[in-house]
């Protein structure tokens, strides 16, 4: 398998406060997606990628041991924010690499 995570950060678990405020800014959007609602939906590790603005790789815990994997980009620090692709079913051990 190909290595997909040329000029990405290590799994990372620092400023997760701010991470979340991303994954907050479009989880309407991704219960309408995935047609769920999340009660719990917390940020608890993520990859970042610097282009011409940041993508993101973001693991978020969903109660009960079920994760989903977000891939986001964001264009500018005051710029839109984009939903890539979303993997449901994931679990905490579940690797963390873009897709």
């Amino acid at each position: 398998m190909a290595n997909k995570l040329t000029g990405w950060s290590g799994p990372r678990v620092d400023d997760l406060a701010g991470i979340q405020k991303i994954c907050d800014e479009v989880k309407s959007k991704l219960e309408e997606w995935t047609g769920k609602t999340y009660v719990d939906y917390k940020a608890v590790l993520y990859r970042s990628q610097l282009e011409t603005g940041v993508n993101y790789v973001i693991k978020v815990y969903c109660g009960v041991e079920d994760y989903i994997h977000l891939c986001l980009v964001r264009r500018s620090p005051e710029g839109y924010l984009r939903v890539l692709h979303v993997e449901q079913q994931r679990m905490k051990e579940s690797p963390l690499f873009t897709f």
